[in-house]
């Protein structure tokens, strides 16, 4: 099953706030799902130890640096199966390369070929993610939400760290610094809490 746009974006939300739990919950659906897509897509020529290797550093490299998706751009699992069909393709051409029987070149390159058409598929799938579903969706995810607190979603979208920014746009710039990281962490708690039970909802 496709993980949804909304499930990419709770899992978002939580790494980015720092949630010890949120590889776990989330980790496991995408690696299957994307090892799944890759197998079929791929052929049975590819190496499923290549397969395994591409998904996993494309969900680390996530791990690693979660701010480099915008998830107003784009959907997490189309993005991430474009990262691995990319670190598949190059783990192929590496392999190819370090092989000197011909039968075995020859078998490599046909299957690199089979994945150069899949590849235009995940192309495909990418570019139909738009910055414009981006918006209905953060429309209809906080419809009933007070401006301040789509202000927050948005500084916690953009990867912002830093409380008195929070504060500023939550109205409380002029409380003690305690004070402000509590008030904005319980936004910023309630916010991801709105997002993961949306993304339960429609996922």
């Amino acid at each position: 099953m496709f993980p949804t746009r909304e499930m990419g974006m709770a899992f978002y939300l939580r790494l980015v706030s720092g949630d010890p739990t949120a590889a776990n919950d989330y980790v496991p659906r995408y690696l299957n799902w994307l090892t799944t897509v890759l197998r079929n897509r791929s052929g049975r020529h590819v190496d499923p130890d290549l397969i395994h290797t591409a998904v996993s550093d494309a969900i680390m490299s996530y791990l690693n640096n979660p701010t480099s998706f915008d998830p107003l751009q784009r959907d997490l699992g189309g993005w991430l199966l474009f990262t691995a069909g990319r670190d598949l393709r190059n783990l192929m051409a590496r392999e190819a390369r370090h092989h000197r029987n011909r039968e075995e070149s020859v078998e490599l390159a046909e299957a690199a070929g089979n994945h150069g058409e899949s590849e235009e598929a995940l192309d495909n799938l990418v570019r139909e993610e738009t910055i414009n579903e981006g918006r209905v969706l953060m429309v209809q995810l906080t419809r009933d939400w007070t401006e301040p607190e789509r202000q927050c979603l948005h500084l916690q979208l953009s990867g912002e760290r830093r409380t008195e920014i929070f504060a500023q746009a939550l109205g409380f710039g002029d409380l003690p610094p305690d004070e402000q990281r509590r008030r904005v962490k319980q936004v910023k708690d309630r916010n991801n809490q709105r997002i993961i039970r949306w993304g339960e909802t429609h996922g």
